[in-house]
């Protein structure tokens, strides 16, 4: 939601509103491809499971 050229992004658990993202001086462009970039990364958790997959494989192979 954009209100005086601020985006303020709420964030909700089962309805419930639990806080409230301000990008401020960003356009809604900068603000999706930050979006969209963050959501290309890794997560810790998926980092850690490629990286036990990774030993597996090698006590695997040998």
């Amino acid at each position: 939601m954009f209100k005086n050229g601020v985006c303020l992004e709420n964030k909700y658990i089962n309805g419930t509103l639990i806080g409230c993202t301000i990008y401020e001086g960003k356009t809604k462009e900068m603000i999706i491809q930050e979006i969209q970039e963050s959501h290309g990364k890794p997560t810790r958790a998926e980092k850690q499971k490629s990286f036990i997959q990774s030993i597996k494989r090698f006590f695997e192979s040998i």
